[in-house]
């Protein structure tokens, strides 16, 4: 009787398990500290501002954005609850988190449902969203105002589109509703939430932009020391044992008896 059989068929397939694991392993580090690194978070709040009773009459109000880069635009996410329901609302990016609010972006749109809760994603420039004021001198571009004009817009507000939103608020309170020019048809409502009730507060977007910025632009993640196997190692070994498994499979023999 002739028998054939593989001399090295379990060194190969332990091998190639390992490839396996070594991979996804890395691959999941990767991915891991890289949304670490460059991810920002912001927290909203109702703004106290010009309107001091906004907060008491919304307890229960508040939301998240969270900006995620990549390469060309970055990830925009709102998420918000507490909020009059069954409407729209505006967000814009702003020079400063609280009125007069300086220079400003309108980014998106959102809607709640019959619960006040809602939530909407963008891609825009958002760590490094800017604005520009046109000049010119002498029939040109005023390169230098232009250069001096520069404002960053690193804050987060959020109005609602319709000044009926928050008319019955204002009733309450037995005043007129506020109305705004924060819309296309400049009629919106009063500032509803904000990154920050501190004019001078810094934004995450700020203190994000530069690792953010550097990191998506020349394609490369952004992988700190965290303690654990590093990433790059991690793939070296991939790589290695992929070697090591193809020369087992090279170096297989068949015996016959």
């Amino acid at each position: 009787m002739t028998k054939t059989r593989g001399t090295f068929f379990r060194p190969t397939l332990m091998l190639t398990l390992m490839v396996a694991m070594l991979t996804v392993a890395a691959g999941q580090s990767v991915a891991q500290e890289t949304s670490e690194e460059t991810t920002a978070q912001l927290n909203l709040v109702v703004p106290d501002a010009p309107f001091a009773f906004l907060p008491d009459s919304l307890p229960n109000a508040g939301g998240t954005v969270t900006v995620t880069p990549s390469a060309g635009v970055d990830k925009f996410a709102i998420e918000a609850a507490g909020l009059p329901p069954n409407a729209e609302y505006i967000v814009f990016l702003t020079e400063t988190p609280t009125a007069p609010f300086g220079d400003l972006q309108y980014l998106m749109d959102f809607e709640t449902d019959e619960t006040g809760s809602g939530a909407g994603t963008a891609r825009a420039a958002i760590f490094d969203a800017f604005a520009l004021t046109g000049s010119a001198k002498d029939g040109k571009p005023d390169v230098e105002t232009i250069k001096a004009s520069k404002t960053e817009l690193d804050h987060v507000v959020v109005w609602p589109a319709e000044s009926a939103t928050t008319a019955p608020l204002f009733e309450e309170q037995g005043e007129m509703p506020a109305v705004s020019p924060f819309d296309s048809d400049l009629a919106a409502g009063p500032a509803i939430l904000t990154n920050s009730n501190d004019m001078e507060a810094a934004s995450p977007l700020t203190v994000s932009s530069e690792s953010a910025s550097a990191s998506t632009k020349s394609g490369v993640a952004t992988m700190p020391d965290t303690g654990g196997p590093s990433p790059m190692l991690l793939m070296g070994l991939a790589s290695a044992a992929l070697f090591l498994a193809g020369g087992g499979g090279l170096l297989a023999v068949r015996r016959v008896r």
